[in-house]
């Protein structure tokens, strides 16, 4: 399914981070390694990124996809600027980062099976 439906949190602390979102959530993580721990909450996914910079203007949505590499050259030839090139994150979910027009950052990721409805 197609849509926002990851939420990627910078979290440089990544055990404190996890700690505490799995309090918030009430959840244990579905994925744990140093690189990402992430959290499924029914049919939203909640990230943590221990390379991530926390900034008060908030944190980046991320728009599922069927072909990452496709709708980041379609992106690209609409005026969005590719900050980063899809990578895998562990369980063959691949992310990566764009800009729209204004500078807006916007993740897109692709899962080795549809999103969640």
């Amino acid at each position: 399914m197609l849509g926002f439906h990851v939420t990627i949190v910078p979290a440089p602390d990544l055990a404190a981070s996890r700690s505490f979102y799995a309090a918030l959530t009430g959840t244990d993580p579905v994925v744990t390694n140093d690189e990402y721990v992430g959290f499924q909450i029914e049919n939203m996914h909640l990230g943590l990124d221990p390379h991530g910079t926390p900034s008060p203007k908030g944190i980046t949505p991320y728009w599922s996809t069927e072909n990452i590499t496709n709708l980041l050259r379609i992106l690209a030839d609409n005026g969005g600027t590719v900050l980063t090139t899809p990578f895998d994150v562990g369980g063959g979910r691949l992310i990566a980062r764009v800009s729209d027009p204004a500078g807006n950052v916007i993740g897109i990721t692709e899962d080795p099976e549809p999103a969640p409805a």
